[in-house]
């Protein structure tokens, strides 16, 4: 006697066949999911792959003919004093940009040129306007020294020549790009610490009145105000000053967002005559001009949609 599970005419029979067909179904549908599975998780680890190694070694988010446009919005250095009844003013205007100095009001660009990941680590970029540029080769210690350059020494020039009427101002070029591996409260380390250490400081007796930093999501400010008493033996000149400096970055990439400079000095020139300095610079970027026209656009036809509206209602009162 045959077995009801084997015999081609019992019910059970293919009841039991048809669960087999089942069971192997899911089995090469489980075989197929495991295998689809399996390929695209080699097709996401082939594709991120580079990425993540880029992002590990890299100490630069730019990459080469990136580019930026900067403003000229004040560059101006004014030294005034008296003699007997006389008095006179000497000024330097424009921003010095390369050998070249540059109006107020003009645009330059900042473009990379290339990034060196291998040992040493740098960035080269260049700062070109129509009539003027400069290459910089800048790095880690550059950017710091860099920085504390702009604290007084390079604006006023290395002989701090307060009679020069022809040099323009400009606080340096090598910080407009920051390795994305230099933590930003080491950078605001450089000016917190005292004033007469940093290298870049105008010599004299200072004293930090206010320091401070803001770190969003997208960008790093520092602020720095300090004052002092500069005397230049040279010229007889004895200034006591006000410094004030804030810088601004885009945390993403490193790349200056602006920087603002300015100060006041009040004093004499050989004891007798009254001497003043002033000092203004500004250099700004260009920031986010679509997002701004798109926000423009949609203000005006918002508007636009308004007025009509109002429109419509006062014709249907009348």
């Amino acid at each position: 006697m045959k077995s009801i599970l084997t015999n081609p005419t019992s019910e059970y029979f293919y009841i039991s066949k048809y669960f087999g067909y089942v069971s192997d179904l899911r089995v090469l549908k489980r075989a197929l999911q495991i295998r689809y599975i399996s390929v695209l998780s080699l097709f996401l680890l082939v594709l991120l792959t580079p990425f993540t190694v880029e992002a590990s070694f890299s100490s630069y988010n730019v990459d080469s003919e990136d580019q930026w446009t900067y403003t000229v919005v004040a560059a101006k250095r004014t030294f005034a004093y008296s003699f007997g009844f006389f008095s006179t003013e000497i000024s330097t205007r424009g921003y010095m940009l390369g050998k070249e100095i540059i109006p107020v009001g003009t645009t330059f660009n900042l473009s990379i040129v290339a990034v060196n990941d291998e040992d040493p680590v740098y960035v080269v970029y260049q700062l070109k306007s129509s009539i003027s540029e400069v290459n910089i080769e800048s790095n880690e210690s550059q950017v710091i020294l860099g920085i504390q350059n702009a604290l007084g020494l390079s604006v006023l020039g290395n002989d701090v020549n307060f009679l020069d009427n022809s040099s323009g101002v400009s606080a340096g070029d090598e910080f407009f790009v920051i390795p994305v591996t230099l933590p930003w409260l080491s950078i605001f380390n450089i000016w917190n610490q005292s004033i007469p250490e940093l290298d870049g400081a105008l010599e004299g007796i200072e004293t930090v009145l206010y320091l401070d930093y803001e770190e969003t999501k997208k960008y790093f400010i520092m602020e720095v105000e300090y004052s002092g008493t500069m005397n230049d033996r040279s010229t007889g000149i004895v200034l006591d000053f006000v410094y004030a400096a804030e810088f601004k970055w885009e945390k993403k990439n490193g790349v200056l967002v602006f920087y603002d400079i300015n100060s006041d000095m009040e004093g004499s020139v050989n004891n007798s005559n009254s001497a003043s300095f002033s000092l203004d610079i500004r250099l700004e970027r260009e920031e986010e001009l679509d997002y701004i026209s798109r926000f423009d656009f949609f203000a005006v036809f918002s508007a636009l949609i308004s007025v009509s509206f109002v429109i419509r209602r006062k014709k249907k009162r009348n």
